[in-house]
């Protein structure tokens, strides 16, 4: 992708900070503000831009993402770990986190169920998905029937934060999946 964010971003917001100075000095506005108030308008645009580009740019963008999970002793101390990246293949994020006790299982679906929350709170709309758990992506995409109640409800919140994002989920050997398992 061509439009680097943050220039972008700084560019508009300067654009702004320069035109809240010229009303000043010309006397449109007729309050002056302190280097501080300016700054923190700056910052609290920076967001608002930020995220009307970032929305804008990720709308027709392919992202890839990866996601693992594991409990030692199994069952024992989970930790989940996974990435996104954009369509130029840049790490836009990453996560690992130590989650309480369950299954490796758990685990698996744990870290799916965090990977699918980011990717809608990014407005994400297509990506490609690999995890190295047989169970979670069988049973996911409906491959395979999930019985156990616990792994339903986890399966049920994956496809509930998946609503409306167009994704593949794919099964990858471990070794395929090394970047995400790193992060667990």
């Amino acid at each position: 992708m061509d439009i680097n964010i943050k220039i972008l971003t700084k560019d508009i917001l300067d654009f702004i900070v320069n035109d809240i100075k010229n009303m000043e000095s010309a006397g449109v506005v007729k309050v002056a503000l302190l280097d501080s108030q300016r700054q923190q308008i700056k910052s609290e645009w920076t967001e608002v831009v930020r995220s009307i580009i970032t929305h804008t740019t990720v709308k027709d963008q392919i992202f890839t993402a990866a996601f693992d999970g594991g409990a030692t002793p199994n069952p024992g101390k989970m930790k989940i770990g996974g990435w996104i990246r954009n369509s130029d293949g840049e790490r836009i994020y990453n996560y690992t986190e130590e989650i309480g006790e369950g299954t490796n299982n758990e685990a698996e679906y744990k870290s799916l169920i965090k990977l699918m929350e980011e990717i809608k709170n990014r407005g994400i709309q297509k990506v490609h998905i690999k995890g190295d758990s047989a169970l979670v992506v069988n049973q996911v995409t409906g491959k395979w029937k999930t019985k156990d109640p616990r792994m339903k409800a986890l399966k049920e919140k994956v496809w509930f934060n998946a609503e409306g994002i167009d994704y593949h989920l794919n099964h990858v050997l471990r070794k395929f999946n090394a970047e995400a398992d790193s992060l667990t």
